[in-house]
Formats: structure tokens, C-alpha cells, sequence
């Protein structure tokens, strides 16, 4: 599940399997800016998102960093 952390205003993923906590996003507005930004990458791409495939393709891809801007 997605929480906002109160005391920092960043976005959290909450694993409901192990409990923890992974960084999604500075404050809410950067990540529903982020969210529409990747409906309409999906919506224009080829593929079809309603299969099962293409969105572990989505997540891989997502894991790798290929949606990343941030340099490493």
C-alpha cells in the first residue's frame, strides 16, 4: 500500500508481506505528476496493457531504472 509519511511528506510503498518500506516519491503531487505522466506513456505505447505480460515487462523495466531521469 501507498502511505504519506506525515513528518516528511514523502510518498511510501508499505510491503504487506514483510513490512517494509521503499522511497516512491518526494510529496504526493510528484508522484500523481508522475502517475500521469506514465498513463499516458502506457496508453500511447503498442503494447496491450491488459496483458498479463506487458506489465511484468512494466515492472522489470521500472526495477532497471529505464523510467529513471536520474543519472547513476
Amino acid at each position: 500500500m501507498y502511505v504519506v509519511d506525515c513528518a516528511t511528506g514523502e510518498v511510501l510503498y508499505l510491503s504487506r508481506i514483510d513490512m517494509s518500506v521503499s522511497y516512491v516519491s518526494a510529496s504526493p503531487r510528484q508522484f500523481a505528476e508522475c502517475l500521469r505522466v506514465f498513463a499516458s506513456e502506457v496508453t500511447a505505447g503498442a503494447d496491450d496493457p491488459d496483458d498479463p505480460g506487458f506489465w511484468v515487462n512494466v515492472l522489470f523495466d521500472v526495477a532497471n531504472g529505464d523510467y529513471s531521469e536520474q543519472d547513476d
